[in-house]
C-alpha cells in the first residue's frame, strides 16, 4: 500500500520538493517525474537473533530440558516473569546467538531465509521489486513495545539490533560472534544486514597489537561473508561510571547504529543497550 501510495498520491514536503530542479521545471512531486524515480525499496526484517533466541529457548527448556511446559512458559510470560525468577534464569541460560552453537545460528538463518526468500519472490503491481533488508532501525521501539520473550528477555528490556546478538547474550567473545554470523545469508539481505561487534577495553591489553587485532577482526568477517560490519570498543565500567557521573563524561562518544552520539544524551535504556553488547 505504501508502494502505491508513493506512486500516486504522496506529497513530498514543499522544502524537499523545492531542491530539486526537475520539480521546479515541472511542477510534479519528486516521486513522480519531478526529480527522482524509486526503482526498488527496502522492507526490513526486525530482529532475526532475538526471535531465534527465543525459538531455541522454547526447544532447549522445554523440550530437551523440560524445566516447564509451554503453557507453563506461556503464563510465566504472561506475567513479566514475576515470580518465576528460576525459570527466567534457566531461559536466559539457554544456548544463544552469538555463542557460536550451531542450533541458535541454524533458527536465525532458517528464519532469515524465509523471509529473504519470500520478499525476493515479491513484485508490486507496478513491477517495482522489494529488497530484503537482514536488520532492524527501530530496535529500542520494539523492546518498549514487545512483552517479555521466552529466551528470558523481559518486557523493555533490550533486543538485538540487525544481524547482532541480544545485548549480554554474547558471553563468549568475538570469535563466536564472528561464528554465529558466517551461518547467516547475510550477503543476501541486499537492502543491508549490518553486525556490531563491541569490545571492552578492559578486557584487552593491546599496546602494540591494537591495530592488528582489529584488522584479523574484520579479516575474518570478511571471510565469514559479513557485508556490513561495526567494531567499536568502549570501557564498561567507564560507561557506567558516565551513567552516575554525567557531569564528568560530557565528551564520551559512542556508536549506536548508524550514527554516533554522546553517551550521557541517550537515554538509559538506550545507555544499558549499548553496555550490554560489549561482549
Amino acid at each position: 500500500r505504501k508502494i502505491h501510495e508513493d506512486e500516486t498520491v504522496t506529497m513530498t514536503s514543499p522544502f524537499l520538493a523545492g531542491t530539486f530542479e526537475d520539480c521546479l521545471l515541472t511542477g510534479r512531486d519528486p516521486l513522480r517525474g519531478g526529480g527522482f524515480s524509486v526503482y526498488d525499496y527496502q522492507l526490513l526484517s526486525g530482529t532475526v537473533t532475538t526471535a531465534a533466541d527465543s525459538l531455541r529457548a522454547i526447544e532447549y527448556c522445554v523440550f530437551e530440558k523440560k524445566y516447564c511446559t509451554l503453557n507453563e512458559l506461556r503464563e510465566a510470560m504472561a506475567v513479566d516473569f514475576k515470580g518465576r525468577e528460576p525459570l527466567r534464569q534457566r531461559l536466559l541460560h539457554a544456548p544463544k546467538y552469538g555463542c557460536g552453537e550451531e542450533r541458535a545460528d541454524e533458527l536465525a538463518a532458517w528464519i532469515s531465509r524465509l523471509f529473504i526468500d519470500r520478499v525476493d519472490a515479491y513484485r508490486t503491481k507496478s513491477g517495482k521489486r522489494v529488497w530484503p533488508g537482514l536488520y532492524n532501525i527501530d530496535f529500542k521501539i520494539f523492546a518498549n513495545i514487545t512483552g517479555a520473550t521466552p529466551d528470558g528477555r523481559r518486557f523493555r528490556d533490550p533486543i538485538a539490533e540487525h544481524c547482532s546478538p541480544t545485548p549480554g547474550a554474547a558471553k563468549k567473545g568475538p570469535t563466536a560472534i564472528i561464528e554465529s554470523a558466517s551461518r547467516l545469508p547475510m550477503r543476501e539481505g541486499y537492502a543491508s544486514s549490518p553486525l556490531h561487534i563491541t569490545l571492552n577495553k578492559s578486557d584487552f591489553v593491546m599496546g602494540a597489537d591494537r591495530v592488528k587485532i582489529v584488522e584479523k577482526l574484520m579479516d575474518a568477517c570478511d571471510e565469514a561473508g559479513v557485508p556490513v560490519l561495526n567494531i567499536s570498543m568502549y570501557d564498561a565500567a567507564e560507561l557506567r561510571r558516565a551513567q552516575r557521573e554525567p557531569e564528568r563524561y560530557k565528551d564520551l562518544i559512542v556508536r549506536v547504529w548508524g550514527f554516533n552520539a554522546r553517551f550521557v544524551e541517550l537515554d538509559e535504556e538506550l545507555q544499558n543497550h549499548i553496555i550490554g553488547r560489549i561482549c
